[in-house]
Order: structure tokens, then C-alpha cells, then sequence
């Protein structure tokens, strides 16, 4: 069976067609439905394991035959560095979970955010790594609005 299938089948009252909470949205643009599958941990807490905070959405995002796993928070208001990094760090937890056995080619934590963040907040999140199968990946803050397709294209797969 297709993996996006699978998960689509375990998780389907998760299933989300946007991402888009807090006034801040991640554009979709040129992403094909069959190709995505976008799980609102809000729509279905009862899922997952975490007791923590949990980041707003899991992106699982075929390319080919590779498989791209996002973890991703969103902020349209200000931004609690702490309460962000430990929302990403149980999403990519849950990932992990999700899909165990399956090899995933890249693994991108990101925060979405509208305002204007603080310098101290902004300098916390770049400072800390979100592990996942045993490497330490940075978080990635972009603006709210910012499509898929250009997070893929710069921020490749972390080489051996």
C-alpha cells in the first residue's frame, strides 16, 4: 500500500486540506492533493501520545518516491520561543512514530511566523536542534504565506 494512503486510512479524521491557523498560512501552490497529506494535530489530540505541546500540523510530502516529513508550527501572533521549540520537537516524535519503518529523504522543523519576532526569541530557536532518527536539524523560521515547494527547494536534505 502507498504510504500517503496508509496514513491517510490511520489518521483520517485528522486530515487537513490547508494549513492555515492564527492569521498565518502555509501556501500549497503547485502541490498536487495526491502528493501530500497534511494531519491538524488539533483536529484529533487524542491520536497521538505527546501529553506536551504539539506543533499545529505533521506534512508528509511525496516527491517521486522519496518521502519529506514537516513538522510545523504556525504564529500569527508572538512567539514563545520555548513553548515552540518543545511543540516542534514532540511533532517530529510523532513523526517518527507514524511512520517508523519507512525511510523519510528529508526532515524539515519550521516555524510560520507573521509578526515581527524577537531578537531574543529568534537567536533560541536558531540556537536549538530538533533531533530526529538521531541527527540534530534547525529550526527553520519563515514568513507566514511562504509556499511548500520554495521550503523544499532551499532547504535540501542534510548530507551524510
Amino acid at each position: 500500500m502507498d504510504l500517503l494512503a496508509d496514513i491517510r486510512g490511520r489518521l483520517n479524521n485528522c486530515i487537513s486540506s490547508s494549513c492555515n491557523k492564527s492569521g498565518c498560512k502555509l501556501s500549497l501552490e503547485s502541490i498536487k492533493s495526491n502528493a501530500i497529506v497534511i494531519i491538524d494535530t488539533d483536529r484529533c489530540r487524542d491520536s497521538f501520545t505527546a501529553n506536551d505541546p504539539l506543533c499545529d500540523y505533521l506534512l508528509f510530502y511525496r516527491a517521486g518516491s522519496d518521502i519529506a516529513a514537516v513538522v510545523m508550527e504556525l504564529k500569527g501572533g508572538r512567539i514563545d520561543a520555548e513553548r515552540s521549540v518543545a511543540q516542534i520537537s514532540n511533532g517530529a516524535k510523532e513523526v517518527d512514530k507514524i511512520i517508523s519503518s519507512v525511510s523519510v529523504y528529508n526532515f524539515i522543523p519550521i516555524i510560520l511566523f507573521g509578526r515581527r519576532a524577537h531578537t531574543a526569541d529568534v537567536r533560541l530557536i536558531q540556537n536549538k536542534r530538533i533531533q530526529f532518527r538521531g541527527r540534530g536539524y534547525r529550526i527553520i523560521m519563515e514568513r507566514c504565506g511562504t509556499s511548500l515547494k520554495t521550503i523544499i527547494k532551499k532547504y535540501p536534505p542534510l548530507s551524510d
